[in-house]
């Protein structure tokens, strides 16, 4: 019976720490459900006091403190899935330069490259990735050494980017955007949300940073189309949403309306503000017909939010997210249905709280994500003709309009 307690104890106390949104929610839930285990502890003995109080609230100090490291250190990387079930596309050959083609490189989390001639659009790159350690205790910052690791051999490249479109402003979105402006891409223009905005303002020259609340559309509205590089690439911003990160809870919600003083250290100081996807389009010309559309979203959406109006030509590549997709209703397949892709993308589905491994075979997804369900989802929405990859980070997506 005493075995039983334990296990019990300790399993609701492990689904209160994953259940949290906040550090202090996540430590009240802790104390709440290991409240048992510690009144068992004294009336063992195992721990005496003349006062109950002292004995109940030093019990919950070791029990939660016990209970959060093993949860960190074991349970997390413990349960990450491996990806054998999905082919894993991991093409790492520079394509052939040709000025008429679009080749995109998956960077990782939300991050891609895309270039067709010498236009550049990326979409916001992260390579940082604090663990879950620094997330819950400690104050979290960009990584340079990170960053050049995987951005330095494409310098050349990356000067030519005309805008970075930022989905949401959560840390693994944002926090390396400053390093990779200052370093990289020197004429590039960051658009994203108000929060966006105001975050990044401490830091980055605010003729730098565009804001898109007031020209985002929906399913039932178009947005205003964003020109750049002269006129040969366009888009659009579309609000969409966030879906919760666990069993309906969301973390970092909130807003910014005024500029910070310096960036947030803790994660949770990375607001989510506005979430956008976006519908891209590379023209043949200023104004002339559209030779790619694209559609990207980095955070699963609750249909039909993120969608775009309705389409007079289909999209040839969707970027869609990965993480987080079961904590909402019919995605993706209400999404793809709509867009009916040529090909799909699956982004952001790599583990972002440790380092990137040299060697892709030693990728694994996100904690708990079940990707092969993502792709049951999918498969029956997919257009006749259509398909889909799962690229490594560092690997090139073909894209045929």
């Amino acid at each position: 019976m005493d075995f039983l307690f334990w296990i019990i104890g300790f399993g609701l106390t492990v689904v209160g720490f994953f259940a949290g949104s906040y550090g202090v929610v996540q430590i009240l839930i802790i104390i709440f459900f290991s409240a048992p285990v510690s009144i068992k502890l004294r009336r063992q003995g195992l721990l005496k006091s003349s006062k109950p109080f002292v004995s109940n609230f030093a019990s919950l100090l070791v029990l939660s403190a016990l209970f959060f490291a093993f949860t960190l250190l074991v349970l997390t990387p413990a349960f990450g899935r491996t990806i054998d079930q999905i082919p894993l596309l991991n093409d790492r050959h520079p394509p052939r330069l040709d000025s008429t083609k679009l080749h995109i490189k998956y960077l990782g989390a939300g991050g891609l490259f895309l270039r067709r001639g010498k236009d550049v659009v990326l979409t916001a790159p992260f390579f940082s990735n604090p663990s879950l350690k620094s997330l819950l205790f400690w104050h979290i910052k960009s990584k340079p050494k990170e960053i050049d690791r995987f951005l330095a051999p494409m310098r050349s490249e990356l000067a030519e980017t005309h805008a970075i479109l930022v989905g949401h402003a959560h840390y693994d979105h944002l926090m390396d955007l400053p390093h990779i402006l200052a370093t990289y891409t020197p004429n590039a223009r960051v658009y994203g949300s108000r929060t966006a905005y105001h975050t990044l303002s401490t830091t980055v020259d605010k003729s730098r940073l565009v804001m898109l609340n007031e020209q985002m559309g929906n399913i039932s509205m178009p947005g205003q189309w964003i020109e750049i590089a002269d006129g040969r690439i366009r888009f659009m911003a579309l609000e969409s949403e966030h879906a919760p990160h666990f069993n309906g809870l969301k973390m970092f919600r909130g807003s910014y309306h005024k500029d910070l003083q310096r960036l947030p250290r803790r994660a949770a100081g990375w607001r989510e503000g506005q979430t956008l996807s976006y519908l891209i389009d590379f023209l043949e010309r200023p104004g002339g017909p559209i030779v790619y559309r694209l559609y990207y979203q980095d955070a699963a959406s609750s249909p039909p939010s993120g969608f775009p109006p309705s389409l007079n030509r289909r999209v040839d590549l969707a970027m869609l997210c990965v993480a987080g997709y079961n904590e909402v209703g019919n995605y993706p397949q209400d999404l793809v249905n709509h867009l009916q892709p040529k090909r799909v993308a699956m982004i952001h589905w790599e583990n972002f709280f440790s380092r990137l491994p040299e060697d892709p075979q030693d990728l694994r997804p996100v904690p708990f994500l079940n990707m092969e369900n993502f792709v049951e989802r999918m498969e029956p929405a997919l257009p006749p003709g259509a398909d889909y990859v799962l690229p490594a980070p560092g690997s090139w997506i073909k894209v045929v309009p």
